[in-house]
């Protein structure tokens, strides 16, 4: 019986170790979002979705659905045919497919704005973040009219289950839009070294809230914006 128990013990005593959980081979929240370089790296993650196809990859081929040109075998067929529903594809991939730009602008927000980084960094990478996700919400109030918003307050992680929040109107989500842009139009610089051409600068969020004001027929404000954009020389958009 003492050499059972001794094995036992034995056996107990090898199988104690730390469990620790953090992946090390990959990304996650306990070894991301710590300094100014996760940021911008997060910041870039959300650029990129905008390549995605039902994003803005394939974003001219809605050019088929006009006048402007034809086509029929690139997924608008059911659509150009009166036959798509609210469940075909090309309505359910663009309605997901912009959430999840708007959720990962959102995410960066949350991460971002606790980060002990130079203020005057964190200003432009929540300008950026914000521009973007006014955009996704412009795309999506397009195509979809009143649609949930979920800000950066939203955790995916922790409410993905519970997110059935009911359909905003229209004009909720715009005023949504025009605050995002208002605040980024403040927070982004006008121009970027050569480096980092292609980001958003003071002169996209100001040409985007122009553009919302011009889809809402609110003419004046629509035209201060693009003049902004046009003729302010000394701004160098």
């Amino acid at each position: 019986m003492k050499k059972v128990w001794i094995l036992l013990l034995t056996a107990v005593l090898s199988g104690c170790y730390e469990l620790d959980t953090k992946p090390y081979d990959k990304v996650s929240t306990d070894n991301f979002w710590k300094t100014e370089d996760h940021a911008l790296q997060g910041v870039m993650g959300v650029y990129a979705d905008m390549k995605h196809n039902n994003t803005y990859g394939l974003f001219y081929l809605y050019d088929n659905l006009s006048d402007i040109a034809v086509g029929y075998d690139i997924g608008f067929g059911d659509i150009i045919n009166g036959a798509f529903t609210n469940r075909s594809g090309n309505v359910v991939d663009r309605w997901r497919s912009l959430f999840d730009g708007v959720q990962r602008s959102n995410t960066a927000i949350r991460n971002i704005t606790t980060l002990d980084i130079p203020e005057a960094s964190k200003k432009v990478l929540l300008g950026e973040l914000r521009f973007m996700r006014a955009l996704y919400y412009f795309n999506l109030m397009n195509l979809f009219g009143g649609v949930p918003i979920y800000d950066e307050s939203t955790n995916l992680n922790a409410e993905f289950s519970s997110m059935l929040k009911p359909r905003s109107t229209e004009q909720q989500v715009r005023e949504f839009i025009l605050a995002d842009l208002s605040i980024a139009a403040d927070h982004l610089p006008v121009s970027y070294p050569t480096a980092h051409y292609g980001r958003a600068t003071k002169g996209a969020a100001t040409a985007l809230r122009g553009k919302v004001y011009l889809y809402d027929k609110q003419w004046d404000k629509a035209i201060a914006d693009f003049e902004d954009v046009v003729y302010d020389k000394s701004a160098a958009y």
